[in-house]
């Protein structure tokens, strides 16, 4: 009786060829070839599964010299990483990486369908983000006129690149929203920011007047996790208070990007993700 070939085999043959081509797969560092054309040739899940291989890692690492061995075979990339590193820091404790190590990903998504990936540290500390809440007086407006521009609706009172960046992250379809300490009526919030036609820009307003216990208390950071229904590690809280606004977010597990009013800043400011003198600073930054 002939053989019957598998047609997802000639599929996955044709798409490494191509994948060598374009990418030169067989002169990556690193790589060991054998062991990835078996992962994939044989793979304990279907065809269809998506799945993630980390192929080499180029650049300076110091510690143990660790080989090169299956990423994951996850959904999501950033759980991918989460389980790479586990791994990798329960067997090998004594590995450290250089802000300039990249990560080659091999991305199977189906026998037609391979690419490769670089991503650097940076990437997979910071997760792409998916929604941004600002904290109001003092951030979104400059020091001290959270008041004047509600009674006088002059956009002079917001802070510098303020809305350019807000603008910046409309224009990209990313979501945003208002976390703050303030004692207005929501809906009297919101009719301000209508006013002045900046109502378009967030999606959620969350304000302790609606009985939340003021930042650094959790209460507020929860909610804001509650209606962007995402993991926090995809959410960055911009705030200018250290101890309320960063400090507070980053314990609930928010990215951060700490607004510095005061050019000295707050000498113990190394827990925030992005630190920030001007908004038009983000717009590169995420």
């Amino acid at each position: 009786m002939k053989e019957i070939i598998n047609p997802d085999y000639i599929k996955l043959t044709e798409s490494l060829k191509s994948l060598e081509a374009n990418y030169g797969l067989l002169g990556i560092k690193g790589l060991i070839y054998h062991r990835l054309i078996g992962q994939l040739f044989y793979p304990k899940n279907s065809f269809n599964s998506r799945k993630y291989y980390l192929i080499s890692v180029e650049g300076e690492i110091s510690g143990d010299n660790i080989p090169i061995n299956l990423l994951a075979e996850k959904g999501n990339l950033d759980d991918a990483f989460t389980i790479f590193m586990k791994y990798i820091n329960g067997k090998y404790p004594n590995i450290e990486y250089s802000d300039n190590v990249i990560f080659n990903v091999l991305l199977y998504r189906n026998a037609e369908n391979i690419s490769i990936k670089k991503y650097t540290l940076k990437d997979i500390l910071t997760p792409k983000i998916k929604h941004v809440f600002f904290d109001w007086s003092n951030t979104i407006t400059s020091k001290g006129r959270a008041e004047e521009l509600f009674k006088t609706h002059n956009k002079n009172c917001l802070n510098d690149g303020a809305l350019e960046l807000l603008e910046h992250l409309y224009s990209q379809n990313i979501p945003m929203g208002i976390i703050s300490n303030r004692d207005m009526d929501k809906g009297e919030f919101e009719s301000h920011l209508t006013d002045m036609d900046m109502m378009k820009y967030f999606d959620n307003i969350i304000l302790s007047s609606d009985g939340y216990r003021d930042k650094p208390h959790p209460d507020m950071f929860i909610q804001g996790i509650r209606d962007t229904e995402l993991a926090p590690k995809y959410i960055l809280y911009v705030g200018n208070n250290y101890i309320k606004d960063i400090m507070g977010a980053a314990e609930n597990g928010y990215q951060t990007a700490y607004k510095i009013n005061d050019k000295k800043g707050y000498s113990y400011n190394d827990i925030a993700n992005y630190k920030i003198s001007d908004f038009k600073e983000l717009i590169d930054l995420i």
